[in-house]
């Protein structure tokens, strides 16, 4: 298993904790982490910053089947949080797609309690991804651009993928509201993947935020696009076969995933290109 730099630098912070998804990870802690994964590390004086440390010893298994290991030990953290740790690998997962791989949802063997079964442990397991790798037309803040998108999402749903449409929405809505940021010279982490965050930081930042000053008649929409965001999220993590038990993409869900993804992508080029106007005029 090879990952490229987005999904290291992405595997570096779950395994940290300093991009405070998963629980903080002292020295020592990270060379135990690593040594039960069969590393012969030592913590004293002279060790390494610990993200230098981290990803030294991510590229020392890289490319090999050590690597799955090391994935599914980052991610099998949480027996309290399981949604949180069910969206860190949804995260990771779409990184690592393109790349041949996914992770898929599976709890350790169980027990009886009376007439009922408790499953075991949350974990997750390193698995191919079915779905090739293919080459993705660039994004830009246009018109143009969104429909070549939107019409790749539609050829999904021909081929009944109904779950590929969504995660394709999903990945436009993500990449249309980075390029909104950029345009506005807002920063952000590049390999943030979460929708909810990044629409937090364009919301703050071209007047979409609800707040006291917001006119009512505005309230319900500016609302709506935030809930409209969660809901992209939420279908779009339970759609993949990690939730099977929970949820079934069908054509119906998919067509209004996109319907509704292409709309909120019209709005922010509108939006930018309406700033760019106000900004010249």
């Amino acid at each position: 298993m090879k990952l490229s730099e987005t999904a290291i630098e992405y595997l570096v912070g779950i395994i940290t904790g300093d991009t405070n998804r998963t629980p903080y990870r002292s020295g020592p802690k990270l060379v135990d982490f690593f040594n039960e994964l069969g590393f012969e590390d030592l913590y004293g004086s002279g060790f390494p910053a610990r993200h230098s440390y981290v990803r030294q010893n991510i590229l020392e298994v890289n490319g090999t089947e050590r690597m799955k290991k090391v994935v599914e030990a980052a991610f099998n953290w949480s027996v309290e949080d399981e949604k949180a740790a069910e969206d860190n690998a949804f995260q990771f997962s779409r990184i690592i797609s393109n790349g041949g791989y996914k992770l898929k949802k599976e709890y350790g063997r169980g027990f009886m309690s009376g007439d009922d079964y408790i499953p075991g442990l949350l974990m997750f397991e390193v698995v191919e991804n079915k779905i090739l790798k293919i080459e993705t037309p660039d994004f830009f803040l246009s018109h143009e651009s969104l429909a070549v998108h939107v019409r790749r999402c539609h050829e999904r749903i021909e081929s009944a993928d109904y779950s590929g449409a969504i995660t394709l929405a999903y990945t436009i809505v993500e990449e249309f509201i980075k390029l909104s940021l950029r345009a506005r010279n807002v920063k952000f982490s590049e390999t943030e993947g979460d929708i909810k965050k990044l629409y937090r930081l364009l919301a703050g930042e071209s007047g979409l935020r609800v707040t006291d000053e917001t006119s009512e008649a505005l309230k319900p929409l500016l609302s709506g696009l935030s809930s409209m965001v969660t809901g992209f999220y939420e279908v779009a993590n339970k759609a993949s076969d990690r939730h099977a038990a929970k949820y079934r993409a069908d054509r119906h869900h998919a067509k209004l995933v996109i319907s509704l993804a292409m709309a909120f992508c019209d709005f922010l080029i509108d939006s930018e290109q309406h700033q760019k106007a106000l900004v010249k005029g």
